[in-house]
């Protein structure tokens, strides 16, 4: 009976570290999410050039090193709904209108995802 009890246990922990490793359809790998964060950065900064706003030689660079700066990692997975949460504030008339957006950047929690999945 233990030897039983001990194989579920033991297949439960490693079907736990196989789903996560694969980072199911919730979690954006943190290549994804860099992306997902410079498409939000390139919009606000399309959208400043539309409007007629110059930014600043340091302002462009932030906008340009801003997915640097959100400390996402490659080998990482990301809840979507933070990632996609972050993005989406980045990209609102808000973010447009702020500059240099690495606050908002802070303010996102970019936090990856642990061995066991999380659901936060």
């Amino acid at each position: 009976m233990k030897q039983i009890f001990g194989i579920i246990l033991i297949s439960a922990f490693v079907n736990c570290l196989v789903v996560d490793s694969l980072g199911l359809e919730t979690r954006y790998k943190g290549k994804e999410a860099r992306q997902k964060i410079a498409d939000a950065v390139n919009k606000v900064a399309s959208l400043r050039k539309a409007a007629g706003i110059v930014d600043t030689p340091l302002e462009s660079l932030v906008f340009l090193l801003a997915p640097d700066f959100a400390g996402l990692e490659d080998d990482k997975y990301y809840p979507k709904a933070r990632i996609d949460d972050c993005a989406k504030n980045i990209a609102s008339p808000t973010g447009a209108i702020i500059s240099p957006l690495l606050p908002m950047l802070f303010d996102c929690n970019l936090k990856p995802d642990g061995i066991l999945l999380q659901n936060d």
